[in-house]
């Protein structure tokens, strides 16, 4: 990129060419044009955590199967305010779900057959829970400790969908 200096003090003047000053140099990132109009919808779609983590899941190369399972949990799990979980290939037959916000983060791990596995933690108040179970017992847990997370990042950001849909 070429820049114009508006002043001689913004360059390094050499004896045949010059260079800008280390101190003077700045990231620049474009702005859609319109991005209010680009999160409306999102913003207002009750079941927003659940459609992003589906497409993340879908960039990952799972058999059917599996996809489904997690994406059950999925709806099941989340509520019309819970964050959005990173989605990750444990390994070819489980995927991880992760959750942090703050001092808390939630794992679960849902292998393609077996128990699920769950797992949270919350530093300052030093509360760990984690335990493999049944589909039940690890969609409850993870619905309760997300309720929490939830209720603690709508009142500290209640913009944070329009803050993820920028990254």
């Amino acid at each position: 990129m070429t820049a114009l200096a508006s002043t001689p003090e913004d360059f390094l003047w050499g004896s045949s060419s010059y260079q800008r000053k280390p101190s003077r140099l700045f990231l620049v990132r474009s702005v859609p044009s319109s991005p209010a109009a680009d999160w409306e919808q999102p913003q207002q779609d009750a079941k927003f955590a659940e459609i992003e983590a589906k497409k993340a899941l879908a960039k990952l190369n799972l058999d059917a199967r599996l996809r489904s399972q997690v994406q059950a949990f999925l709806s099941d799990a989340t509520e019309p305010d819970s964050t959005v979980p990173s989605v990750a290939l444990a390994d070819e037959d489980t995927v991880i779900l992760h959750w942090i916000s703050g001092p808390t983060t939630i794992e679960v791990e849902i292998p393609e057959d077996g128990p699920l596995y769950f797992w949270s933690t919350t530093t300052g108040d030093e509360t760990a829970d984690s335990f493999e179970g049944s589909y039940f017992d690890v969609m409850m847990a993870t619905r309760a400790a997300l309720g929490e997370v939830a209720k603690r990042v709508n009142k500290n950001n209640p913009s944070w969908r329009e803050q993820y849909l920028r990254q």
